[in-house]
């Protein structure tokens, strides 16, 4: 969970479950990452985050 806050600022209790694959080093920034959000209210919150973190990847 520590990884969804820090990459994507996502509250563990936004998260019902989810699998996350980053790369294994920083020069590529390639990842997959599924989410099953708790409520089905927060998932324009979460879909918001996650666009923000792919902005932030594309820009580097």
């Amino acid at each position: 969970m520590t990884k969804l806050q820090k990459l994507y600022q996502i509250a563990p209790e936004q998260v019902e479950d989810f699998v996350l694959f980053t790369a294994s080093s920083n020069v590529k920034a390639d990842e997959l990452l599924v989410l099953k959000v708790k409520d089905i209210n927060q998932v324009d919150v979460v879909k918001e985050k996650v666009q923000k973190r792919i902005e932030a990847q594309t820009l580097v």
